[in-house]
């Protein structure tokens, strides 16, 4: 792969890259919402749902970033074949 191919390839993902966040947020926001309100339905056996929604609001955007941050390390590493400096797995 040229450079150019690299660099055309590298603004493609900086492209759908929001997107991609935005969609893994949602997918995490809706998965931990139903989690934290069973949870907190169970316990206290009475609604929270701003502390629900908190929580399920820092939770996933938590874990869009990491996935996006993982994502891209694996995409610089395997697609674009630069080395990350993280060692053989990330």
């Amino acid at each position: 792969m040229d450079e150019r191919e690299k660099r055309n390839t590298k603004i493609i993902f900086l492209v759908f890259s929001p997107f991609m966040f935005l969609g893994l947020f949602r997918l995490f926001f809706l998965f931990f919402f139903f989690v934290y309100g069973m949870t907190f339905l169970w316990v206290a056996g009475a609604e929270y749902s701003r502390t629900i929604l908190v929580l399920a609001t820092a939770t996933s955007a938590f874990f869009a970033g990491a996935t996006v941050v993982i994502l891209y390390r694996q995409f610089k590493r395997h697609i674009l074949g630069e080395p990350d400096g993280k060692g053989e797995l990330l």
